[in-house]
């Protein structure tokens, strides 16, 4: 995919329902050629990719390109406009997605598996989806409005990685390691003050170990990226290592269940027994109906972005051979 292609599929991604797309992605591009064209003339040879990343940016950041465009007056607002027409469809699209995959997965334990998952749960999580959904997009488009930066172009092999965003990463993922790691020798770091009475069983042992080469892989990653930024590769492909290994434990691990037990079931009472098996019930749901979308949705992305970075190797070294 060209570079000129690649900023008009962002462009079409953020168009309104009802615009004629084509037409609009015709004129732009039309626009665009004849600009990118009248340079190289200028110049006497072809635009690097830098060079033409510069020319789209000139033009526009997508998403304010694709506002221009079909209603503006789409949005969500509380007391306060929260997400802008700009973005306003793409993230009813992702709310949707998110909302059927959740009706999948419900329908899947209570009809397939035949382990009935119950109502609370489902609202849990689709209220969940809603919320975290709304302010991430609350975020993007209030950063997108308060700042000078494109988002969304140019395409991730062409940006370096921050270096705020690597040092802030290697901040979270330097105490989630520390307190996994402890997990063995310091049990309540899990199980809180229950930890007493409780154990942790050997099905929740097994997942030690991958997770935390997981979380070891993540902070190398953030702490190399923070000394060279210009490494943008390395992001995505190790990051795809890291949501792949814990896919192939969720079969493993929801087939362990119980995860906690009650070290003295004898002299333990029946609602502590109730609230271990809730407990235990909530772990399950969580590995089984949360985890696999949330591994395989970030495991699709980075490898859509390993698949980018690939492709602009091999363009280059093409480039370079002619």
């Amino acid at each position: 995919m060209t570079l000129l292609s690649h900023y008009l599929q962002s462009v079409g991604m953020f168009l309104p329902r009802g615009v004629p797309r084509d037409d609009v992605l015709a004129e732009i591009a039309e626009h665009l050629r004849s600009t990118i064209e009248e340079r190289e003339a200028s110049l006497g040879r072809r635009l690097t990719e830098p060079e033409q990343e510069r020319v789209l940016n000139d033009y526009g950041s997508p998403m304010i390109v694709a506002g221009r465009y079909g209603n503006s007056d789409r949005r969500l607002a509380f007391s306060g406009v929260l997400i802008g027409p700009e973005i306003f469809p793409l993230y009813l699209r992702v709310l949707a997605l998110n909302w059927c995959i959740a009706i999948a997965i419900h329908a899947v334990l209570n009809f397939v598996l035949d382990k009935p998952a119950g109502w609370s749960p489902f609202l849990t999580t689709v209220g969940c989806q809603f919320v975290g959904l709304t302010a991430i997009f609350s975020a993007i488009d209030r950063w997108q409005r308060r700042s000078k930066l494109k988002w969304y172009f140019p395409p991730a092999y062409l940006q370096p990685i921050p270096r705020w965003q690597s040092a802030s990463g290697l901040i979270v993922w330097t105490a989630l390691t520390s307190v996994w790691a402890a997990t063995p020798i310091v049990p309540s770091l899990v199980l809180g003050e229950a930890a007493a009475p409780l154990r942790l069983t050997p099905g929740w042992y097994a997942l030690y170990w991958p997770l935390l080469f997981a979380l070891l892989l993540g902070l190398a990653q953030r702490a190399i990226n923070l000394a060279r930024p210009d490494l943008n590769w390395l992001q995505p492909a190790m990051r795809l290592v890291a949501n792949v290994l814990p896919l192939a434990l969720l079969y493993f691990m929801q087939s362990r269940y119980p995860y906690i037990v009650v070290a003295d079931p004898v002299n333990t009472s029946a609602d502590v027994a109730r609230g271990v098996t809730g407990l235990n019930d909530l772990i399950w749901w969580v590995l089984v109906g949360v985890s696999p979308f949330y591994f395989l949705t970030l495991g699709a992305i980075n490898a859509w972005l390993c698949a980018q970075h690939v492709r602009y190797v091999l363009r280059r070294h093409r480039e370079v051979a002619a």
